[in-house]
């Protein structure tokens, strides 16, 4: 009868924490009531060592962090995926921001000014991460997601442990290795007190995977650490350890300096028995080393320019390197590349042959348009040797640049051995209009050629066909 007393009793603190969060009064319980991740029995970290420290916040509620994070990129937080998605495993369309050398729980605790402070503007999360409302094993495996932000910042990045895959019940740096773990969560579980300053715990252990299934393995629905993403660890004497709010936030090999710092595990989720809260059972993290080629991959994808082109005879190169050629008819627009309430780019494709007596025709671009706040049209005339430039329905000049309401234009006229061609700037977005040079007749070619880069990660769902071509992790 005690013990159901005392689970009622955690099930209304954990309702009631829920519920003051709701109204912007209390931290958000981003775990059900199995499921919690902070730092309990740890030590005020020295201020200004974790420069690469992130806490993560509502945009509508800065002053609470919800979870932990490290920067790796000056562009791009790794993290947990449960911490951004919502009950139904999708991302939160909730704005977060992200406080990046983050030392002070808020400006109420201790004045703190040695944070960056960025709007999260695009948030991808491993495609097989398993949510937890919706399985009956290894829930939360793959727990791990990167947030990005277009302003970068100019704190020092964190190693991350390199990519290996899982051998059974094998770790990804040797059993019982020193590892420690920061974090600005609760320090209490029970009365669920919020830490003044950032906390460290110096002295846990990475556990063996065998130690972890038996500890903790069936706790949560059933879990195998020997074939899935998840690693525990202890700490080494007394209780301490992962509670609630730290979740993401970094297990790692502490070097001597804090370039020589290597993350190996993000915080996931721990077992919480009643009598023992928070501070006596393994905490359980995402193995960083099992997830680190998605993490690679999705870095490029969020990091590097990506490129696209429709070329003469429909001939597409697609963000992801892959070409082929479009079907499309003659007489007919294409849609090039689209966004949602946003931009619209399209292409009019004509029937071209080489002479006369040529047997076959190619489908080739005869015109180009875009439209956002201004429409531009970019055609070649009816003899096709010459390129013409509109801009809101009025002729733009070879040789100028031109102010758009988002951007530029840029109308650059042929040289020797290089046809004319437009550049479009827009807000995460070039396009290069070209009429391509043909070398072997040494005039210009009766047709239009289009590259798009995406200079930036999109905001808004992408469509056309080059959109169908965008990486896994830009594509939603």
């Amino acid at each position: 009868m005690a013990k159901v007393m005392s689970q009622l009793a955690l099930f209304l603190l954990l309702t009631a924490c829920a519920a003051a969060s709701a109204t912007g009064t209390g931290r958000r319980l981003l775990d059900d009531d199995t499921v919690q991740s902070a730092i309990a029995n740890g030590q005020d970290a020295p201020r200004n060592r974790y420069k690469w420290f992130v806490s993560i916040r509502l945009a509508s509620d800065p002053e609470i962090p919800l979870c932990g994070g490290s920067l790796i990129h000056p562009n791009v937080v790794l993290t947990a995926a449960h911490c951004v998605v919502g009950r139904f495993g999708n991302i939160e369309p909730t704005p977060f921001i992200v406080r990046i050398g983050d030392y002070s729980f808020n400006a109420t605790a201790v004045p703190d000014s040695g944070y960056q402070q960025r709007l999260v503007s695009k948030i991808v999360r491993h495609p097989d991460f398993v949510y937890q409302r919706k399985a009956t094993i290894n829930k939360l495996n793959n727990d791990v997601a990167l947030m990005y932000f277009s302003k970068p910042s100019s704190l020092p990045l964190v190693q991350m442990a390199p990519r290996r895959a899982k051998a059974e019940w094998t770790n990804p740096i040797p059993d019982n290795s020193p590892v420690a773990l920061i974090g600005l969560g609760y320090t209490n579980y029970n009365r669920l007190r919020d830490p003044t300053v950032l906390q460290q715990v110096l002295d846990l252990k990475l556990l063996p995977l065998k130690q972890c299934q038996k500890e903790v393995g069936k706790a949560y629905a059933g879990n195998t650490f020997n074939n899935n993403s998840m690693i525990c660890a202890k700490r080494v004497k007394g209780p301490g350890g992962q509670c609630s709010g730290d979740s993401g936030g970094p297990l790692f090999v502490r070097g001597k300096t804090a370039a020589q710092d290597v993350v190996v595990g993000l915080v996931s989720w721990s077992n919480k028995d009643v009598d023992r809260p928070c501070t006596t059972l393994p905490g359980v993290l995402t193995d960083v080393s099992v997830v680190r080629p998605w993490i690679d991959a999705a870095l490029r994808a969020l990091t590097v320019p990506l490129t696209g082109s429709v070329q003469g005879n429909s001939q597409v190169r697609g963000f992801n390197g892959m070409r082929f050629q479009a079907k499309y008819p003659a007489n007919d627009w294409v849609d090039v590349l689209h966004a949602r309430d946003g931009f619209a780019y399209n292409a009019y494709l004509v029937s071209w042959r080489t002479s006369s007596a040529a047997a076959e025709s190619s489908t080739v671009i005869k015109r180009v348009t875009f439209r956002w706040a201004d429409r531009i049209r970019i055609s070649l005339t009816n003899n096709g040797n010459r390129m013409e430039v509109e801009l809101n329905g009025k002729r733009v000049l070879p040789g100028t640049l031109t102010p758009l309401k988002r951007g530029s234009l840029q109308f650059d006229v042929a040289t020797r051995g290089t046809g004319p061609q437009v550049t479009i700037v827009q807000p995460r977005l070039q396009i290069l209009v070209t009429q391509p040079y043909l070398q072997y007749t040494s005039t210009a070619a009766g047709w239009l050629d289009t590259w798009v880069t995406l200079t930036a990660p999109p905001t808004a769902p992408l469509g056309g066909v080059l959109a169908r071509t965008l990486p896994e992790t830009l594509a939603s």
